[in-house]
């Protein structure tokens, strides 16, 4: 991701530059060390906050309810797309360069918003994730219809909706035994 950035999006704003004003001023420098370290910072933080609620939860004997968010390079690549999303907003502002120019990079918090995975919550009754929007679909055990694993992507439909949990979440093998012990059911 940051080299996507580094490459692409400084030579676009170098070329405006050059098309509207003739004055090209490109810092490369400071342009890659404020993007690696944004990305470092927030990757840190997102390893540090999922051992914490690993250990949490291993340590706290909460063995009823267990929980498969994204794994952790996913969640890398998506909170580096935001918070770069972020810094190029913020210094096209400072640029005081158009409102649309300044609205560009938020586009890629959108890309991450839309595919980001979302997390995955088992508790002792069921089985629930939130939508994009926000919405719970929670399939209770009993309603369970099937289980289908394929390509890795392990699928488990309800009566109404079907939960996906995909390659890009943790831990499949755990979530696939997980379900086939407490809805009484085979993944196949």
């Amino acid at each position: 991701m940051i080299l996507c950035v580094t490459t692409v999006m400084i030579p676009i704003r170098a070329l405006i530059d050059k098309a509207f004003s003739r004055d090209v001023v490109v810092d490369w420098k400071a342009s890659l060390i404020v993007g690696c370290s944004m990305a470092f910072i927030w990757y840190v933080g997102i390893c540090a906050s999922t051992f914490v609620d690993i250990h949490g939860a291993v340590t706290g004997g909460n063995e009823d309810r267990q929980s498969f968010p994204a794994a952790a390079l996913i969640t890398g690549i998506y909170g580096t797309g935001v918070l770069i999303s972020a810094v190029l907003s913020v210094g096209l502002y400072r640029e005081r360069d158009s409102l649309w120019m300044q609205m560009f990079p938020l586009g890629l918090s959108l890309i991450a918003f839309y595919g980001w995975p979302r997390t995955i919550h088992c508790d002792s009754n069921g089985l629930w994730q939130c939508t994009r929007l926000g919405f719970k679909r929670y399939i209770p055990y009993e309603a369970v219809i099937a289980m289908g694993s394929r390509e890795g992507i392990t699928t488990v439909t309800g009566e109404s909706f079907s939960i996906a949990h995909t390659q890009y979440h943790t831990d499949s093998a755990g979530f696939q035994k997980l379900l086939e012990t407490r809805a009484h059911k085979r993944v196949y």
